[in-house]
């Protein structure tokens, strides 16, 4: 929580903008030095996210909005819980129901039901960001506990996936943050607004508005599709399309030496892209860098396309070393990514995303390999069709928005939301992807090494923190 005086200096720099694009540009102008985002950041993340305006006027209907809409949910969804009352008696107190009798309808296996999903969130929150003394916090657990099953339970046809407790997490942390503590009698006339936006009463009201506003484009990343097996190599899940669509469209384009490599090790591009994708690169960079790139993320692409070339980007900017590497060694660079050093910080992977959205060409990608490396890739032969690796023309293009989708209404003051058709797969993708790593390693001679890479990254448990 911040001071009044503190809030006060950034909301006079905020008034120096006078639009959203002014901030954006600002944002990614400054990735070398400091974001504009700081002391203010969830108020940023807001605007970009949903606000509608950047008129501060604007804002008070659909704050009280998004407030009101999670009260309501909480009370619906988390009363029975906290107070106990369960509807023991159906109607009738001579007749009270069974609590061991079977049947979707009876409260007390709703109950169990909820008791069982909030005990699976809890087990990831004990372990999320374990170096953050606030994330220990039983008071910031419980929050983030109930922002989680809030959603799953508004969810219910996807449920809980693990990997949504680390991108509610910096969002609850940037809020709680940010908060002022102030009177009305302090404040200045324009300064009401920013109490408004920034009030402490909300913390876990606006964490869920913009939880829910993340995964209104993240959500097709947690859905595992139907008929999958064991390893993601059939079926339809959509973070497995995008990414082969990654490293078979966009890399292809801009790198095909790296792109060819990487099959040609067969290193299976959802290995790695799961995690980064869903995270949205939480495990790859430090706590206070995320943020900064989050902010240029958020700015310029609320829908997340974006994402896709940002993953071309880091795999450019390490491909000199994925070359010369070997499959085990790969495999560890890519699940431990190398930390960008001052001045190339990670929020400079959004501006190379963007160049490579505008230049995906193979001198786009020698653009961004030489911009960092000072080394330019060799001219790529020709190949006949015969030689050229498959490229799956219903996979060309695919991003969050292209998955199968149905429309409905998001709490969030009437925006309109996707919803994912609801799936038969289990969420173990990338626990049974691993193992299928192992199983096909053997047959290469690998079975050991590749077993014990397994074990050194904690591939048994995907999303669980690294210490």
């Amino acid at each position: 929580m911040r001071s009044l005086q503190e809030s006060r200096q950034r909301w006079k720099e905020f008034n120096a903008y006078n639009s959203k694009d002014s901030l954006k540009d600002d944002i990614l102008r400054k990735q070398l030095t400091s974001s504009p985002c700081d002391g203010i950041r969830s108020l940023c993340w807001k605007l970009f996210l949903y606000l509608p305006d950047f008129a501060p006027p604007t804002w008070s209907p659909v704050l009280s909005s998004s407030r009101d809409v999670f009260t309501t949910l909480r009370a619906k969804l988390l009363g029975p819980l906290e107070t106990g009352n369960i509807g023991i008696y159906d109607g009738d107190p001579d007749h009270p129901i069974d609590p061991l009798a079977e049947g979707p309808s009876n409260p007390w296996s709703k109950l169990r039901k909820d008791e069982e999903l909030r005990r699976e969130i809890i087990q990831d929150l004990e372990r999320c960001m374990p170096d953050h003394d606030y994330f220990r916090s039983e008071k910031v657990q419980k929050q983030m506990l109930d922002v989680l099953f809030v959603y799953c339970k508004l969810n219910a046809d996807m449920g809980y996936r693990q990997g949504m407790h680390e991108i509610v997490a910096p969002i609850l942390w940037v809020v709680d943050n940010d908060a002022v503590q102030a009177d009305f009698e302090e404040i200045l006339e324009n300064e009401k607004y920013m109490l408004e936006a920034l009030d402490p009463a909300y913390v876990e009201h606006d964490t869920f508005s913009l939880f829910q506003a993340v995964m209104h484009s993240a959500r097709p990343w947690y859905e595992l599709g139907e008929d999958s097996d064991d390893i993601g190599e059939k079926g339809n899940s959509p973070i497995v399309e995008k990414s082969r669509m990654i490293h078979e469209d966009l890399l292809m384009a801009v790198d095909p030496q790296l792109a060819r490599h990487l099959k040609e090790l067969e290193v299976l591009p959802q290995v790695f892209l799961i995690r980064w994708i869903r995270l949205l690169f939480g495990r790859e960079f430090p706590f206070d860098q995320l943020l900064v790139l989050w902010d240029s993320l958020f700015a310029e692409d609320p829908d997340f396309t974006l994402v896709d070339y940002i993953c071309v980007a880091m795999l450019l900017r390490i491909r000199w070393e994925l070359l010369e590497f070997d499959y085990s060694m790969t495999l560890t660079l890519l699940l431990r990514y190398p930390q960008p050093k001052h001045p190339n910080l990670p929020a400079t992977f959004v501006s190379d995303a963007i160049y490579l959205r505008n230049h995906l060409d193979l001198s786009g990608g020698a653009y961004i390999i030489s911009k960092y490396s000072n080394r330019t890739p060799a001219p790529v032969p020709m190949l006949s069709p015969a030689q050229s690796p498959p490229t799956s023309p219903s996979r060309r293009g695919i991003r969050s928005s292209d998955s199968p989708v149905r429309r409905t209404m998001s709490p969030i003051a009437g925006q309109t939301a996707r919803t994912i058709p609801s799936s038969s797969g289990l969420d173990r993708l990338v626990n049974d992807l691993a193992k299928g790593v192992v199983g096909r390693s053997k047959g290469w001679g690998l079975g050991k090494p590749i077993e014990r890479l397994m074990e050194e990254l904690q591939w048994n448990k995907p999303f669980e923190n690294e210490k």
